[in-house]
């Protein structure tokens, strides 16, 4: 009998993570491809919201994100990760985009890593910016009580920002400093969600959703009130055409349905930066 204590070694060893004291109250995961310009800003905003650790998959980019991130990686406030578009890091069966089984990939193996390190992991863009109506203190003491209440998964929607007629950014200025238009509420696209995840209670995690919680854990969605996750999909205009199938032809209309109202909901945050 004495000897039986072996067989359960690899559980131990396996759940030891999860009774593990947790060193991040909020973690964030997101996979990008060239975004050097913008990794900055979407990086400090989140630490003043009392984000203190970034998983962030590197797919295959060619600018300079290695001198924005360095900083971050030595203070250990990022880890790095290469995430190349192989057949090893992608989950097939979830999206019909090309991109999106190598995301899916990134996100499973983030939520793998922040078991036992984070209580919670915001699987965002680096266009999408978390943004609650109160204060980091209130927001936190927000998710300890999901956490006791076994929410393995909170959804927030989106509020999706044009390019507010903005051709490019100057030196110095901020993206969500200058883009302060967006869609009306009612717009089909404000109706998406982005997560804060448990990454103990998740199964399987999606672009928008976790697909799959572990028993006795539940989803929730938060209100438009108290959270969302603004989605700067177009940035300036000179990104929109670069990066979007639109021509000047199409895009300007499709545009102006983003830039119906004026929105400075996040004027508190950028003093801050």
């Amino acid at each position: 009998m004495k000897k039986l204590w072996w067989l359960t070694l690899p559980l131990i060893l396996a759940l030891g993570p999860l009774f593990q004291k947790k060193s991040h109250k909020l973690a964030v995961g997101s996979i990008f491809r060239n975004e050097a310009p913008y990794l900055k800003e979407w990086i400090d905003h989140h630490i003043q919201l009392g984000v203190t650790h970034f998983f962030l998959y590197n797919n295959e980019s060619t600018d300079s994100y290695q001198d924005i991130l360095k900083p971050y990686v030595d203070q250990g406030i990022v880890t790095l990760i290469d995430w190349e578009s192989t057949e090893a890091h992608a989950i097939h069966g979830f999206g019909e985009f090309t991109f999106v089984p190598y995301q899916l990939g990134a996100y499973q193996d983030c939520i793998q890593r922040a078991k036992g390190v984070a209580e919670w992991i915001a699987i965002i863009d680096i266009d999408e910016y978390l943004v609650p109506n109160m204060s980091p203190k209130a927001f936190f003491a927000l998710l300890d009580t999901e956490k006791k209440e076994k929410t393995g998964s909170l959804q927030i929607h989106w509020k999706v920002f044009g390019t507010s007629g903005v051709y490019a950014l100057k030196e110095g200025e901020k993206l969500t400093e200058k883009l302060i238009h967006r869609a009306t509420e009612d717009h089909p696209w404000n109706a998406q969600v982005k997560c804060l995840h448990q990454p103990k209670a998740v199964r399987r995690c999606l672009v928008h959703e976790a697909k799959k919680l572990h028993k006795g854990y539940a989803k929730k969605t938060l209100p438009k009130e108290v959270c969302r996750v603004h989605h700067y999909w177009f940035g300036t205009e000179k990104d929109f055409y670069q990066k979007r199938n639109f021509d000047t032809i199409s895009g300007p209309p499709f545009i102006d349905m983003f830039n119906a109202v004026e929105d400075h909901s996040m004027e508190h945050f950028v003093k801050h930066l």
